[in-house]
């Protein structure tokens, strides 16, 4: 592949997490107005539910941005999460007008929660590479075990 063809892939990527850290939790927080109503009383209530909701779907968006992403996985879910607070951004002032910015709770909940989803990601590989070593090793002294009491002696 060429440098252009791997960046193209990158980007798709960091999108593809990017529209799930945001669209889960605008999703869910739209159907909670349609249910709940708009009144000032359900939205504070809900407020904290609100950044919660940012911050579940950034470790979603961002573990899953890891999991097919190549190189600094760190640098994935951090990147995930600007991409997806621009997102929000751009859709925000799209339906609610120019007035409507997201706050920094919520940029922190999916900045925050999509690299905390590719350190997750990335600490389940390394684990996984750890015990498949371990599993290795002993595989290897096992069968240096058996050839030394096959072999006979003098």
């Amino acid at each position: 592949m060429t440098g252009e063809e791997d960046q193209r892939d990158s980007f798709r990527v960091y999108f593809a997490g990017a529209s799930l850290a945001f669209g889960l939790p605008f999703l869910i927080i739209e159907l909670l107005a349609l249910i709940y109503g708009g009144s000032e009383r359900v939205l504070s209530v809900f407020s904290t539910l609100f950044i919660v909701l940012h911050l579940v779907g950034g470790l979603i968006g961002g573990y899953s941005a890891a999991r097919i992403a190549k190189g600094d996985l760190i640098r994935v879910g951090t990147v995930t999460g600007v991409l997806a607070y621009i997102l929000q951004q751009v859709v925000y002032t799209i339906f609610y007008g120019g007035g409507a910015v997201g706050d920094v709770l919520t940029m922190l909940g999916l900045i925050g929660g999509s690299t905390v989803g590719a350190i997750i990601y990335k600490s389940r590989v390394d684990a996984y590479s750890r015990i498949k070593s371990r599993r290795i090793e002993e595989k290897e002294e096992k069968i240096e075990d058996e050839e030394e009491s096959q072999e006979p002696s003098h």
